[in-house]
């Protein structure tokens, strides 16, 4: 079976993933992130329209019974938002559900934010009506140790958010930036961040250094991390936070237990605030235009021991880095540290 058949045909993922920008725009300004957030492009009826019709045709037409859709901005509950922009947000999220139901495949939202805002009792009520009619949908807050709050005030309306809505949270999340890094490999201590990791389930994403789709390349070198840097880091994290759900499934395929898929563009979507809607290889035919199949090529993957377990970072941010596989480095740690 040859390379492309592995990835294209053998090991095709079971779940669908979606990702959907509604909009740019944010109260925030953190240190690492590269969108416009004065950009309202998308924070209109008509647009939350398109992107209705868009998730439809993708749950009519996938061919993976379950899909997790990635709902996020920008910061899609802050108060500049207008009630009549939330209600509509609200009946896309009904309307997908149902017309999901109508195609026999199974919807799980997830809704990312960064809890900045001050109009929380309508988003307690967004999200309570949602779940009343049967919608899967989750709140997952995204908490950093380095670069999101510029004040004092930021993070105790943080604070104050998470207590209100926390029957709604079911994950937190951080970046692995650079300056995040730096702070785990010097030993941060930050009781709130234990206090997070203690009542909900925890995950980190691998910073997507990506600036063909979000630009502003000068805090994509910044803020990006060396292999060196994140495995250290993750050594680190291993030790301290071992309940962290990406190290809990790392840990799985390390030890070979449960094959994974080592190709997730497929069955990704991202749809952008301006409509626009790609794959993850930008709808590349699979080939040696093919990222998935360029960067098997460049780490020889077919030769690594994990390869029937291994589910690899972004495509976009792991081409950019060396041949070295830091992933296989990252299972043998686990292998040893780990009972």
């Amino acid at each position: 079976m040859s390379l492309k058949d592995i990835l294209y045909t053998d090991r095709l993922p079971t779940t669908g993933d979606v990702e959907v920008f509604l909009w740019y725009r944010c109260g925030l300004d953190c240190d690492f992130c590269k969108q416009d957030h004065k950009d309202n492009t998308g924070m209109c009826i008509n647009s939350l329209e398109k992107k209705e019709e868009l998730l439809i045709d993708y749950f009519q037409n996938t061919k993976t019974e379950r899909s997790i859709t990635t709902i996020l901005g920008g910061e899609i509950f802050g108060d500049f938002v207008h009630d009549k922009i939330l209600d509509r947000m609200h009946n896309l999220f009904l309307n997908v559900n149902t017309e999901a139901r109508f195609a026999k495949k199974h919807a799980d939202f997830d809704v990312s934010t960064n809890l900045i805002f001050n109009k929380t009792e309508r988003i307690d009520k967004f999200f309570s009506d949602l779940k009343l009619s049967d919608v899967r949908i989750k709140l997952c807050v995204s908490y950093d140790i380095a670069g999101r709050f510029t004040n004092d005030k930021q993070r105790e309306l943080f604070m104050k958010n998470e207590k209100l809505l926390e029957k709604h949270i079911s994950l937190t999340s951080f970046v692995l930036t650079k300056d995040t890094i730096v702070k785990i490999l010097r030993g941060f201590d930050d009781p709130y961040f234990d206090y997070l990791y203690s009542k909900y389930p925890m995950s980190f994403s691998q910073y997507n250094d990506n600036e063909e789709l979000f630009g502003q390349p000068e805090k994509t070198l910044k803020n990006r991390p060396n292999d060196l840097e994140f495995l250290n880091a993750i050594k680190i994290l291993s030790d301290k936070y071992p309940k962290i759900q990406n190290l809990q499934q790392w840990e799985i395929q390390a030890n070979k237990i449960v094959k994974s898929f080592n190709s997730c563009a497929p069955s990704k979507l991202v749809i952008l605030p301006d409509n626009t809607n790609l794959s993850c290889t930008d709808n590349s035919s699979c080939g040696s235009g093919c990222l998935a199949m360029k960067l098997a090529d460049k780490r020889d993957c077919l030769s690594c021991e994990y390869f029937g377990y291994c589910q690899v970072e972004c495509f976009h941010t792991a081409l950019k880095g060396t041949s070295q596989c830091v992933q296989k480095e990252i299972y043998d740690h686990l292998r040893e540290t780990l009972p």
